[in-house]
């Protein structure tokens, strides 16, 4: 998660600094982003930055994917962090927060009998400026990094700050 680059009124250096949050597929699996759900469409979806997957949306099996802010150049990005071709990048609207955010990654799993879709928790952060070990990561020119995937985000001691590596 690069919740907040570096402030900067360099217009070259503020296209080089975009927050991002990278999504990583432990599985063997590809994982649509856009399942088929009880014979109709369903889609995942992030809270927090209000963002929903539009067909046709993955990300490849042991891959990544990437959410970018809409206001950036995507192909810049990808040139500039050398982000392979197959990494797929995705647009969110808005802003992370420069403070902290909960931000959880929903999965569809059923429609009611009103049409609506219910989801689940596939995971989940609770990112804050004030973790200790990770002030880096605020304004410092670090993202946050999972280093412990045997739980949900929430605490601070699966996260470290370090070099921004988006799609890698």
């Amino acid at each position: 998660i690069h919740y907040h680059p570096v402030d900067t009124e360099n217009p070259e250096l503020r296209r080089q600094e975009v927050e991002f949050l990278e999504l990583i597929n432990k599985s063997e699996e590809d994982i649509s982003f856009n399942p088929i759900i009880l014979e109709k469409p369903g889609y995942w979806k992030v809270d927090g930055i209000k963002m929903s997957f539009v067909s046709p949306a993955s990300i490849p099996a042991n891959g990544f994917a990437l959410l970018i802010e809409s206001t950036a150049d995507s192909a810049f990005f990808r040139e500039y962090n050398q982000i392979s071709a197959d990494v797929p990048i995705y647009y969110y609207q808005g802003k992370l927060s420069n403070r902290g955010e909960l931000l959880v990654l929903k999965r569809p799993y059923s429609y009611d009998a009103n049409n609506e879709l219910y989801f689940s928790h596939e995971d989940a952060v609770l990112y804050s400026d004030d973790w200790e070990g990770t002030k880096e990561a605020d304004g410092l020119g670090k993202s946050l990094q999972r280093i412990d995937y045997s739980t949900m985000g929430y605490e601070s001691g699966a996260w470290k700050a370090d070099v921004p590596t988006p799609g890698r």
